[in-house]
């Protein structure tokens, strides 16, 4: 085999394990783009809709907390703002995975856009 010959073999093997290496980061990103990079062994808090003076805390698994739950583990909080109401009634009669919190303060949904659940609030049933 002449040199040029040995050149472009190696050239095309080069190149075909850099292919499959793409190929292969790819495959790993597109996997796992599809899940919560940052998960926990408990439940952990997906979403927060507010409905009147109700609000539903829902988690990724069903859920159940200590007995009776602890209302002021729950907060509503506006962003850049000075507002943050605290829980004073919770229910789980909605669904498994959610949580129905009542806040006897009127809401201004406007402004709430964070709903926090404080550590121990919740736990895996």
């Amino acid at each position: 085999m002449t040199r040029a010959l040995w050149t472009r073999a190696l050239a095309i093997c080069v190149l075909g394990v850099l292919v499959a290496s793409l190929a292969v980061a790819g495959a790993d990103a597109h996997i796992g783009s599809s899940h919560s990079p940052y998960t926990t062994s408990g439940p952990d808090l997906v979403s927060v809709e507010i409905d009147g003076n109700r609000t539903d805390f829902c988690f990724d698994e069903a859920v159940t907390g200590p007995d009776p739950f602890v209302a002021d583990r729950f907060t509503l909080r506006g962003y850049d703002s000075a507002i943050e109401l605290v829980g004073d009634n919770v229910s789980t009669e909605a669904r498994d995975n959610c949580v129905s919190v009542t806040f006897n303060a009127a809401l201004p949904d406007r402004e709430l856009t964070i709903g926090t659940v404080a550590a121990g609030a919740v736990e895996d049933i």
